[in-house]
């Protein structure tokens, strides 16, 4: 391992493997990890399983490498919380980007496809939901189906992704359903959701932010406070949605009145 770490300049093995122990011509197979860098890299280092000698060393070819960079930057193995962090802004900024473009569209063509009784508004305000709220919702129906499925129940990691799916559909078609609700109500499923993940979490590991707080798993902490943080904005989103859909209904009943 202390060869592996000066060839790799103080990187980290993070698999290793011994081929035909007990031989005379075992050797040990090591891999480095992925933690000091965003690239997953594939450097390998082979030695003698007698001697200790280095047999042979193998490094990713520049096109494998763009394509271990690509891969680094989307499953974040690396352990550079900032950078973590920039990354989740960054991602966050995008959904915002996405989900302003929808509303853009929506509002400058509602009252023309209203008139022309064309169904392009309503086809896209659901596609809209289902893709803001809808999957929000369904990666938490995720969460919650981690903590509520038990632990040696057979193909438990396809039960987690059904209830991803099943929900996800299910937030289309309730979008299509509830046409002008549909934005509120999926914000107060999301609060809801983002609560009982929580929640589950303490009940069935014991790591509840006090007990994560304190004893500094920042990983599962924060897991826990971005769940809160966005329960929250979430049901203030759903309450404010709420009041301007009741004012709307007061005023037109007004209107029709007068």
């Amino acid at each position: 391992a202390a060869q592996a770490r000066q060839i790799w300049e103080g990187g980290e093995p993070y698999f290793i493997r011994i081929w035909h122990p007990n031989d005379a011509n075992a050797y040990v197979e090591m891999r480095r990890g992925f933690q000091d860098a965003v690239t997953m890299n594939l450097a390998t280092v082979y030695f003698d399983g007698s001697t200790g000698a280095i047999l042979s060393r193998s490094t990713a070819k520049p096109v494998l490498s763009v394509q271990r960079f690509i891969s680094g930057m989307h499953y974040i193995q690396f352990r550079h919380w900032t950078l973590r962090w920039v990354y989740f802004a960054l991602g966050l900024s995008g959904c915002v980007m996405i989900g302003t473009g929808f509303l853009f569209w929506l509002e400058s063509r509602r009252k023309r496809h209203t008139q022309q009784k064309l169904a392009g508004v309503r086809v896209v305000e659901g596609l809209a939901i289902g893709s803001t709220t809808g999957i929000i919702l369904a990666t938490l129906a995720f969460f919650v189906a981690n903590r509520l499925l038990p632990a040696g129940i057979e193909d438990r990691a396809s039960l987690e992704v059904w209830a991803f799916c099943v929900v996800w559909i299910a937030g289309f078609l309730h979008a299509w359903l509830r046409r002008g609700k549909a934005w509120a109500d999926q914000a107060w499923a999301i609060a809801g959701a983002g609560l009982l993940a929580v929640v589950l979490n303490a009940l069935t590991t014991g790591d509840h932010l006090v007990r994560t707080v304190s004893s500094g798993l920042w990983s599962v902490a924060g897991m826990d406070l971005v769940l809160l943080a966005g329960a929250v904005i979430a049901g203030l989103s759903a309450w404010r949605l709420s009041r301007k859909a009741a004012l709307a209904k007061h005023l037109s009943g007004s209107a029709q009145h007068a």
